[in-house]
């Protein structure tokens, strides 16, 4: 699953890195990590979002975006998780 999610969401430029992590009840958390907010940004985010979910009904997701606003990518997400794509 982890290469679909980096397949879809990969294709937005302005994403610097991934991470997921599933919970105890099995929903599948995914992390897109921008440099800024942006509405602009936001709205290609969840066009691929919408395509995953739409793709693999099966599967329950909740994805969020993260700004690492000059951090490391990976301090912008919960620790738990685990990186699926950097650029």
């Amino acid at each position: 699953m982890s290469l679909r999610i980096v397949f879809y969401l990969s294709k937005v430029v302005e994403i610097k890195a991934i991470f997921s992590r599933i919970d105890k009840d099995g929903v599948c958390h995914v992390y897109s990590v921008v440099e800024e907010h942006s509405p602009a940004i936001y709205q290609k985010v969840m066009k691929r979002e919408q395509e995953i979910e739409q793709d693999h009904p099966e599967i329950r997701f909740s994805f969020r975006i993260r700004a690492h606003q000059g951090r490391e990518p990976a301090v912008a997400v919960p620790l738990s998780s685990q990186p699926l794509f950097t650029r």
